[in-house]
């Protein structure tokens, strides 16, 4: 079995977008009108990167990976953004805007649940932790 290396992934289809007429003026629209939202480079490749890994488009998570690592993204945060509510390298902040990408792709209901339950459990330790302090 040989190992694969960044160097020789080949993706399937070059650019599926591509595929579509307009497609790729639509995004490019959309990814500019988010860019001038003022989050930061970094936050913008990892949401990027979640949501093409939610998507299933491996052309974009590449393209996303990429990003990330030139935003600055450490390894260590690009392998956990899978796990995203629940791992430690990412900020209250960056959860939230995970969560309105996880919307957009549309599982909003199991996100709606989920950030309850989260900003319940982090409101809970809160409260004990100054409660015990």
């Amino acid at each position: 079995m040989s190992q694969v290396t960044a160097t020789s992934r080949t993706p399937r289809i070059k650019n599926p977008a591509a595929l579509v007429p307009g497609s790729t003026e639509a995004v490019q629209a959309l990814v500019k009108s988010i860019q001038g939202a003022g989050a930061p480079p970094a936050v913008l490749e990892l949401v990027h990167l979640r949501a093409s890994q939610v998507n299933g488009c491996s052309f974009c998570v590449n393209l996303a990976w990429q990003g990330a690592e030139k935003a600055g993204g450490a390894d260590e945060r690009l392998f956990m953004v899978s796990a995203w509510r629940e791992a430690p390298n990412f900020t209250d902040a960056e959860r939230a805007e995970s969560s309105v990408r996880q919307c957009s792709t549309g599982d909003f209901a199991l996100v709606k649940s989920k950030a309850v339950a989260s900003v319940s459990a982090r409101t809970a330790r809160s409260a004990a932790t100054r409660a015990l302090s």
